[in-house]
């Protein structure tokens, strides 16, 4: 009795998707070492920070996208892979001590509401088209505005724009408004489109980080902004409303505002550098010292000049 199993070679074959170039493939794998490089460097200087499950979420996305790019994968396969893709966003909402640890658990459980409504199908009419039925295209566009709604306002919202972008040009089929682009969501290599948007938003972060600020920055405005630009629009105002409550009940005569400290009330015979100052030396510095230990290591913070009794810092 003779074996009808395919030989070896046409097995491994049968992995790559047929109607890929080998070019395209290359491509991938090129724009995959160049956004693995990228995401090292960031996993590097958030070390330091509660960001640090962010970066990993967005290495184990690098790694599936890099496996659905380049195998034959299912339809359904494919959408779980690229759900992960939304694990770093997610991730920074739970970005404060001590939660920051289990609420992976979170990020993971919803993931599972992501991908709960393919698996079902998957079950019940297998190799059918994906159906998501008609509340989870909605939960699905929610949580793709989730990382531009966070960053839009730092230096980091044209970056988050085009991630959310790269996102919803594979997610487009599966979105609420899909029939308005049939073309696009028929589009064969949609999914190394969005894996090449990606790849931009990556560098499009890198270059927006490089940009130094001013050199005349005040230590306080410093740490704020870097701070904001980090963690984005959810912990950002949430750190501004502490600050702000323990200036009205010590009697600082500053607040923080979105730009940074401003003088309050504004017509004051001092500088804002100078009531700055007399913040810092008084109840300014502890309380930045403790708000920021909830997000950041001491190794941070004294890069940051905290407790340096400077003006200004060298710019970034």
């Amino acid at each position: 009795m003779t074996s009808t199993e395919p030989p070896l070679g046409e097995k491994l074959a049968s992995l790559f998707p047929a109607t890929t170039p080998l070019l395209l493939h290359l491509a991938v794998f090129g724009g995959s070492i160049l956004l693995a490089g990228l995401l090292g460097v960031a996993l590097m200087r958030v070390r330091q920070t509660t960001l640090v499950y962010a970066a990993l979420w967005a290495m184990a996305a690098l790694i599936v996208l890099l496996v659905s790019l380049t195998f034959s994968l299912s339809q359904a396969t494919q959408y779980l892979c690229w759900c992960v893709t939304f694990g770093p966003g997610l991730a920074i909402l739970g970005a404060k001590r001590p939660q920051h640890h289990g609420w992976n658990a979170v990020v993971v459980a919803l993931w599972g509401l992501l991908v709960y409504p393919v698996v079902q199908s998957e079950l019940i009419h297998p190799g059918e088209a994906i159906n998501l039925g008609t509340i989870w295209p909605w939960f699905l566009m929610a949580v793709l505005l989730i990382l531009p709604a966070q960053f839009f306002a730092t230096r980091f919202g044209w970056s988050a724009f085009l991630a959310a972008i790269a996102q919803g040009l594979y997610f487009l089929p599966y979105l609420p408004f899909a029939s308005i682009a049939p073309q696009i969501s028929a589009w064969q290599l949609r999914p190394h489109a969005a894996f090449g948007l990606i790849v931009l938003a990556a560098l499009l972060a890198e270059w927006q980080f490089r940009i130094k600020r001013e050199e005349s920055l005040h230590v306080a405005d410093a740490i704020w902004l870097d701070f904001r630009d980090s963690f984005g629009i959810f912990w950002g105002l949430r750190f501004a409303e502490r600050i702000n409550e323990a200036a009205e009940r010590f009697g600082w005569p500053v607040r923080l505002e979105w730009g940074g400290f401003v003088l309050f009330p504004p017509d004051q015979s001092i500088t804002l550098a100078e009531a700055l100052d007399g913040s810092l030396e008084r109840e300014l510095r502890p309380t930045l010292r403790g708000l920021l230990r909830r997000f950041v290591d001491q190794t941070w913070i004294d890069a940051h000049r905290l407790d340096a009794p400077l003006k200004q810092i060298p710019p970034r």
